[in-house]
């Protein structure tokens, strides 16, 4: 049997997609070893894709007209060790019929969720920006105490990354850590960081947002267990877009120099805990009213920067603290 392309999907019962599930496609022999000729993970959407070995069936020669022909199976492990098999329709390399497991999707708990928190404004200061560092330090500060605060229950882990201790390594590592454990299902990631255009400015260089996206998929990471970005850089929208290619489900951010932190962040920290989708947390947590003062005291502080905290919201922007 020549090789093929397979491609195909699996879902729960309730027809959510089953995400991270091992697919193994088995040809069922009758006078040989069956042969598991493709494995395959699904991705975010339930999805997998893989071309086969090149198999055959070996007959005996009792019957003039046996020949190799296809009697597939699939057996289906889900992230959490459930098991489900059964005839796996193929029809050809873009269409096989849909697997459907006989079980809901898994529940996720606080016990399966961690967080990583970058936090360094204070330490990175250049040029005019240091005669502000009494006001980053507080805000660094502030943002890590909100979220210890408002998340600490919510979430296994809740890991910081503080001043000097913010760089591509160490997020990467412990990115690698938190998705290496089994228990952890969902991996979110929150930024206290200067931003410019598609770049950010770690704790020991600025690095642009490719090198970030680069050394993530470097790292073999399982992207099905990196989830959320909230993000109070500026120039977060830039950055966004990046975070959803290195394998995270969504990514915030503003459009231009963002001021507003310090109004936005508890309000969209109490909606993500709440069980809102993330879209819905980052618009209910824009005020206007508030955030408009903000902006004109930096357009008055930064003269020569385009102040803009308006957010965006890339990629999947329905998943919730639940998600899975």
């Amino acid at each position: 049997m020549s090789r093929l392309n397979i491609s195909g999907s699996v879902s729960y019962l309730d027809t959510t997609p089953a995400k991270n599930a091992t697919v193994r496609i088995i040809d069922q022999d009758d006078r040989s070893s069956d042969n598991v000729i493709l494995t395959a993970t699904t991705d975010s959407r339930g999805k997998f894709v893989g071309r086969t070995i090149d198999w055959k069936d070996e007959p005996d020669g009792f019957w003039p007209w046996e020949h190799d022909f296809m009697n597939l199976t699939f057996e289906v492990t889900d992230s959490i060790g459930r098991r489900h098999t059964g005839p796996f329709i193929y029809v050809n390399a873009a269409i096989s019929v849909p697997i459907l497991l006989p079980f809901t999707k898994p529940a996720i708990r606080s016990e399966n969720r961690a967080l990583l928190v970058l936090a360094d404004l204070s330490q990175v200061l250049t040029g005019t920006l240091k005669n502000f560092r009494p006001l980053y330090q507080f805000s660094e500060s502030n943002g890590v105490n909100l979220v210890n605060a408002n998340l600490r229950g919510y979430y296994h882990e809740i890991k910081v990354l503080g001043p000097g201790d913010v760089t591509l390594d160490r997020i990467v590592s412990n990115l690698s850590r938190m998705t290496g454990n089994s228990n952890i299902w969902e991996v979110d990631l929150i930024v206290f960081l200067h931003g410019g255009r598609d770049s950010l400015t770690l704790s020991n260089d600025t690095v642009h947002m490719t090198t970030i996206v680069n050394a993530i998929r470097d790292a073999n990471l399982p992207a099905s267990k990196l989830r959320m970005v909230y993000s109070t850089a500026c120039y977060g929208a830039s950055q966004a877009d990046n975070w959803v290619s290195a394998g995270f489900n969504c990514a915030s951010g503003s459009k231009a120099c963002n001021a507003n932190g310090a109004v936005e962040l508890l309000p969209f920290l109490l909606k993500w805990r709440e069980g809102k989708t993330f879209g819905t947390c980052i618009s209910e947590s824009e005020n206007l009213v508030l955030s408009a003062p903000f902006d004109a005291a930096a357009r008055l502080m930064l003269p020569d920067q385009v102040v803009n905290s308006d957010k965006d919201v890339i990629g999947d922007g329905t998943i919730t603290i639940s998600s899975f």
